[in-house]
C-alpha cells in the first residue's frame, strides 16, 4: 500500500511540474474539458425533461391523444361511443380581452369540454373545476383562472370565487383557480372557459374543426387498444356529420401517449443533440 501512494505521489508532482511548465496547454485541455461537461450536462438535463420527466398529471401514461381537429359534433360521436378511454377535449389557444374593475388585459384561453380537467386529474387550488353539464346552453358563462392570472389581476384574493369578470365581452363567473403547477395545454394558458356544445347550434356544433382530443384509457386497456377501436368508430362519426364527407376521411387518425404527441418531432432532435454531445466529450477526452 505504501508502494501505491509512493507511486501516485511520484505521478502527480511529474503531472504537476508539466502543467507548470506548459500552462497554456492546461488551460485549453482545462477550458476543453469544462466546456465538454457543461454541454453534455445541459444536453442530459434537457432529455430528462422534454423526454424522461412524468407529465405533471396523476397517472399521466394513462393519457392518451387522438391526431387531428375535429368539430364539436364529431367529438361528443366518439366520446360518446368509445369505452377503451374517456375523452375530452379543447380549443387551440387563442387571445381574450379581460376586464378587471376599470383596466384591461390580454391573457391566454382555451376553450374545453366540462370533463377536461377532472381526466386530466389534477385538483383545483381553490374553488372547483368544471363539471358534467357546465358545457351546455345557457350555463357556460363559466371561468377558471390560472395560478398567476389569479395573482397578477386579483392580487392572490381568496374570495375571487363566485366574482364576475368580462372576457371578450361577455361576463363570466369565476368558478376555480388552478394550482401555479398546472400547465396545459400550454405555458402561457390563464383561462379555461367550457366549450358550449349545443347540437341546435349547427354552426357553432358542425362549423369550426378547432378541437383537440385527449383521454384517459380505462383501467387494464392498453393505447393500442384504444386506437383500434377508434378506427372502428370512424363510420359512425362520418355518418353524424350534417354534410357530406369523404370515405377517407379521419383514415389517418391515431392514439397515441400524450406524452409523444406532446413531444412529437422534437425527440429525435433531441435525442441527436445528446449524441452530438457525447461525442464532442469522447473526442476532447481522447485527444487530451
Amino acid at each position: 500500500m505504501t508502494r501505491f501512494f509512493d507511486s501516485f505521489l511520484q505521478d502527480l508532482r511529474y503531472g504537476l511540474r508539466i502543467i507548470l511548465a506548459n500552462r497554456t496547454f492546461a488551460v485549453v485541455v482545462l477550458l476543453t474539458l469544462t466546456l465538454s461537461i457543461g454541454v453534455n450536462t445541459f444536453c442530459f438535463g434537457l432529455v430528462y425533461g422534454v423526454l424522461l420527466r412524468p407529465l405533471r398529471f396523476p397517472n399521466s401514461d394513462r393519457l392518451v391523444s387522438v391526431s387531428g381537429y375535429y368539430p364539436r359534433g364529431a367529438f361528443l360521436g366518439w366520446a360518446h361511443s368509445a369505452h377503451s378511454a374517456e375523452y375530452v377535449a379543447y380549443s387551440p389557444p387563442d387571445q381574450s380581452i379581460i376586464k378587471v374593475r376599470a383596466s384591461f388585459t390580454r391573457a391566454e384561453s382555451d376553450f374545453v369540454s366540462a370533463r377536461l380537467l377532472s381526466v386530466l386529474g389534477t385538483p383545483p387550488e381553490l374553488g372547483r373545476i368544471f363539471v358534467p353539464g357546465d358545457d351546455a346552453p345557457d350555463r357556460d358563462n363559466l371561468v377558471i383562472l390560472s395560478h398567476s392570472l389569479w395573482l397578477s389581476q386579483f392580487g392572490g384574493d381568496r374570495n375571487v370565487i363566485g366574482q364576475n369578470v368580462e372576457i371578450d365581452g361577455v361576463s363570466r363567473a369565476i368558478v376555480g383557480v388552478m394550482p401555479e403547477a398546472f400547465r396545459f395545454p400550454s405555458a402561457e394558458t390563464a383561462l379555461w372557459i367550457p366549450a358550449e356544445m349545443n347540437p341546435a347550434n349547427r354552426g357553432q356544433f358542425w362549423g369550426p374543426w378547432d378541437m383537440q382530443i385527449v383521454g384517459r384509457l380505462a383501467a387494464g386497456l392498453t393505447v393500442k387498444a384504444a386506437h383500434a377501436e377508434i378506427k372502428t368508430l370512424i363510420p359512425a362519426v362520418r355518418a353524424m356529420f350534417p354534410y357530406p364527407m369523404p370515405p377517407t376521411w379521419a383514415q389517418d387518425t391515431r392514439v397515441t401517449s400524450l406524452r409523444d404527441s406532446m413531444v412529437g418531432d422534437v425527440r429525435d432532435r433531441v435525442v441527436l443533440l445528446f449524441m452530438a454531445a457525447l461525442l464532442v466529450l469522447l473526442i476532447a477526452s481522447v485527444n487530451i
